[in-house]
């Protein structure tokens, strides 16, 4: 059946529909963090290496990023979002294998596939707003998905603490196949096709590699891409290594550290809320920059508290709560400028995403390995994230200044 639409037949599809699509695999990725001192105790490994579990997954994730793009403007976007979700639910069915087998290798595998499927959401739910929409009310639409998206990994970490605390670890895996299963269901049902049938494009190699260095050759889009890999690093960089600290250190149980973990879901529901409103008001830049000044004042408050060995929940959530504004600030903006300066959405959408991803995935296996032997591991990390970002907003204020001066 030929799903290609006229231009003028252009349907957005539901929010909550782009919702799914962009949260899905993310949910999958933190749903098993309140297990993960249960997966280390089950497999004998020492806790870091459980955080593997998550970093695999990033990678996975990010190099699923880059087919989608070509993917979705050869057999259109539904098409792609249908195929990627086929993969995931694959990669889905072989984690009781695994489980079966005793073999954590087979279950960073397995874990490994469902984000290579799952990676289709994010490309294809930002080409599908860049399709519907122009820059403006794309960043608006995408402010209004994060401020809905900020209370899914509020659900998915406290439904993973009441199950790994009643049911076991093994059933946050069993509760992902029958999440990506819905999923699935909801795409082939709801999502109408925004590809117009005169811009189908055969996937050319090397007009792909043409793309991709041209995309790679812009400054704005190139430093916009790094801040919002600094918003994704620093939330999976606490998701991953906060349960450790609340349950090994703090004796906190998986249940409540789920339910601890409101507070910065609460955090993003706030910080989306004032991306949301803000875009009414304020360009995109302006709201970023505040979101990473809220960012750098939580973290340096979260490394005073932890350096002066004050630890405990008040410490670690209280300014986790405002780091997580300052991400929700962060990554909507970030995203739509960045996606606003090329002119291939699609396939920026998906480059954009892999390097997101790659590079959180390196941020959290490192200071996943210096966990093992520093509680300062967490507050250094997000420290030296934002000071990352407020370095990047210096150079553009220098660069930007420097292109008025006369030659």
């Amino acid at each position: 059946m030929n799903t290609a639409v006229a231009s003028d037949e252009l349907s957005p599809p539901p929010v909550y529909l782009l919702m799914l699509l962009m949260s899905f695999a993310s949910l999958i990725a933190v749903l098993i963090t309140p297990a993960l001192p249960d997966i280390s105790e089950a497999f004998q490994l020492e806790s870091s290496h459980s955080t593997w579990l998550v970093t695999v997954y990033l990678i996975g994730y990010a190099l699923g990023q880059l087919p989608y793009g070509p993917l979705s403007n050869r057999y259109g976007r539904k098409k792609a979002a249908l195929a990627g979700l086929g993969v995931a639910l694959l990669g889905s069915l072989i984690q009781p294998i695994a489980i079966a087998e005793n073999s954590f290798s087979l279950l960073v595998f397995a874990r490994a596939i469902i984000a290579f499927g799952g990676a289709c959401g994010p490309v294809i739910a930002l080409t599908v707003l860049s399709d519907c929409y122009d820059e403006q009310n794309s960043r608006k639409k995408l402010s209004t998905l994060f401020l809905a998206f900020a209370l899914m990994p509020c659900i998915a970490i406290a439904i993973g603490g009441f199950l790994t605390s009643h049911y076991g670890w093994q059933s946050t895996l069993y509760i992902a196949s029958i999440y990506i299963v819905a999923i699935l269901i909801a795409i082939y049902i709801q999502l109408n096709e925004t590809l117009p049938a005169s811009q189908y494009k055969q996937i050319q190699l090397s007009g792909s590699l043409t793309g991709v260095m041209k995309v790679l050759t812009s400054p704005s889009y190139f430093t916009f891409t790094l801040l919002a890999t600094a918003g994704t690093a620093t939330s999976y960089i606490f998701t991953s290594l906060s349960p450790f600290i609340s349950i090994n250190i703090l004796n906190i149980n998986p249940q409540d550290f789920g339910l601890l973990s409101i507070i910065t879901s609460v955090g993003l529901l706030i910080g989306s809320y004032l991306s949301n409103k803000a875009s009414l008001i304020y360009c995109g830049r302006r709201v970023l920059t505040l979101g990473v000044t809220i960012l750098l004042i939580s973290s340096i408050i979260l490394f005073v508290f932890f350096s002066i060995n004050t630890i405990n929940i008040y410490s670690l959530f209280i300014p986790a709560f405002f780091l997580f504004i300052g991400v929700a600030l962060i990554l909507p903006n970030a995203t739509t400028l960045a996606i606003s300066c090329i002119e291939n959405k699609a396939s920026g959408a998906g480059l954009m995403s892999a390097s997101n991803l790659l590079l959180t995935g390196i941020c959290v296996s490192v200071s996943g390995n210096y966990a093992e032997s520093s509680i300062m591991a967490l507050p250094t990390a997000v420290l030296t994230i934002s000071l990352t970002c407020l370095a990047i907003l210096m150079y553009r204020a220098i660069r930007k200044n420097l292109s008025f001066l006369p030659r």
